[in-house]
């Protein structure tokens, strides 16, 4: 989805222009707001689903999934009334121009009817991601995000703007949601809607469990979402745009180590279940040296790369958003680094450690903003955004590990440092090769630039991968799983090379 929403953004931005971009930016910043109203329970219906199955109580687990719906139900009616008598003041803290005020009312009270639609049969999502389905969850969004892009390039061609983009939006959720709910139970013939009577117990648990995360989930918001909020009001809906166009590759980038993070909460909470602290650990170790691998040759490859990836993506126009994407992937890989610690204490219900690091951040964050924003205009925002992310992550990777009862200093020099210096060394040689390079070639159009980008890549790729050889990073075991989509002859190769 993530790749289908980056391929989409250069022609939004072409139909609607930069303010109206901006406007649809903004948008999706508001419904995500009024979201955190469902007082963090929602979050927390992954993790009791799994544990549920993993014990076989389906009456537990069909409580969940009618629980859900009916409190989602009440929950969308407040949000939609809320939207419904904020979309003045909003448009006034934003500065919305008078010329796109329409737009904006329209867009705020359409996709809060569609996220709010969604949410009420989202539990069965959940469902499917509690008892590790993914593979027919990844179907079902790869599925509605076709839809997606055929509507949004439909509508937008004939001219209807951001009408044409809450419909699209909405064919998706409707998609999605008669799929999950179709598949849901269709493979699982034990799940029931049951709505009454209310098993107390389950709710506790979801409501002590949802709170926790709620503030967690809260701090996150605003120290990704607010700032688009801040530099709305202070600097205008222009800058708006160019924060966003670095915010989604830096979020594009961080995606791939999510997916490794994504199904760990309900696996943890299963291991958890039998209280294996050792199957734990070994988890925790494997998990955090796959997304050292990801994760630090993506901050140093895109940092880079920025200059060259901005201008083929959307064109020459926008050095403030190849400065943001810079700041931004290095906030939001560094942060990536907690995920598997995150994923622990979310898993064994213990999600108190993660409040106390996202509150700090947003803290950091919300003072820092207002203050350098005014001293630095643009870049005070990304620099505030940088030291509270940094100050935060270190703070949770360090309480993490003195609840663990793990060294971080031996998490750092085992599983960080060797991915570090191999990306640093393969940034190194690819800014030289390409600085060199550029010196004799000259390409005109996106298609060679798309070549010259792609060239670039490619040695970075080799040279990462010569040095995380040759640094011994990965043992045979941990290559293995990797492998398992190549041809069996291959995947023998690339073990053997990693045995040597």
């Amino acid at each position: 989805m993530m790749l289908l929403t980056l391929l989409l953004t250069p022609y939004i931005l072409h139909k609607l222009g930069v303010q109206l971009f901006a406007v649809w930016s903004l948008i999706f910043v508001i419904t995500t707001c009024l979201g955190f109203l469902d007082l963090g329970i929602g979050s927390s219906f992954s993790k009791y689903i799994a544990e549920y199955w993993a014990k076989k109580d389906y009456s537990s687990l069909n409580s969940v999934i009618g629980f859900g719906i009916l409190f989602f139900t009440i929950c969308s009616a407040v949000i939609f009334f809320l939207a419904y008598l904020l979309k003045g003041p909003l448009m006034w803290l934003l500065k919305v121009p008078e010329l796109l005020q329409k737009d904006f009312t329209y867009g705020v009270i359409g996709m809060v009817v569609v996220v709010s639609l969604v949410n009420i049969f989202s539990v069965f999502r959940e469902f499917l991601f509690g008892v590790q389905r993914m593979d027919i969850l990844n179907k079902i969004i790869i599925f509605s995000s076709l839809f997606y892009i055929f509507f949004t390039i439909f509508f937008l061609e004939k001219g209807m703007g951001i009408e044409g983009l809450v419909y699209s939006t909405g064919i998706r959720g409707v998609v999605l949601t008669l799929s999950t709910v179709f598949f849901s139970l269709k493979l699982f013939p034990t799940l029931r809607i049951t709505f009454f009577p209310l098993n107390m117990n389950v709710f506790k648990k979801l409501f002590n469990y949802g709170i926790k995360m709620q503030v967690s989930n809260i701090a996150g918001m605003v120290h990704l979402q607010t700032d688009k909020v801040v530099i709305s009001y202070f600097l205008g809906l222009n800058f708006v745009t160019f924060y966003e166009l670095g915010q989604k590759i830096a979020t594009a980038g961080r995606s791939l180590p999510a997916i490794i993070l994504s199904a760990l909460v309900p696996a943890i909470s299963e291991i958890d279940t039998y209280n294996d602290h050792t199957k734990l650990k070994d988890l925790y170790y494997k998990g955090s040296k796959y997304i050292a691998l990801t994760i630090f040759p993506l901050i140093f490859l895109t940092l880079t790369l920025a200059s060259d990836v901005i201008h083929l993506w959307v064109g020459k126009g926008y050095p403030l958003a190849i400065l943001a994407l810079q700041v931004l992937v290095i906030e939001y890989g560094l942060n990536v680094l907690t995920g598997m610690g995150t994923s622990v204490v979310r898993g064994i219900g213990k999600p108190e450690y993660e409040t106390r690091y996202a509150v700090l951040v947003m803290i950091l964050q919300l003072i820092l903003s207002i203050i350098l924003i005014q001293l630095m205009g643009f870049k005070g925002i990304l620099l505030s955004l940088l030291v509270s992310g940094l100050s935060g992550s270190f703070y949770f990777l360090v309480t993490f590990h003195k609840f663990f009862r793990e060294s971080f200093k031996d998490l750092a020099k085992k599983v960080y440092s060797k991915p570090f210096f191999a990306s640093g060394f393969a940034a190194l040689i690819t800014f030289i090769f390409s600085s060199y390079l550029k010196s004799l070639a000259f390409f005109p159009n996106r298609w060679g630039s798309l070549i010259w980008l792609s060239f670039e890549f490619l040695i970075f790729l080799i040279s990462y991968t010569f040095f995380i050889i040759k640094m011994s990073y990965l043992e045979i075991n941990e290559v293995q799983p990797l492998t398992v989509y190549f041809k069996p002859k291959l995947a023998n190769k690339i073990c053997s090379i990693f045995s040597k």
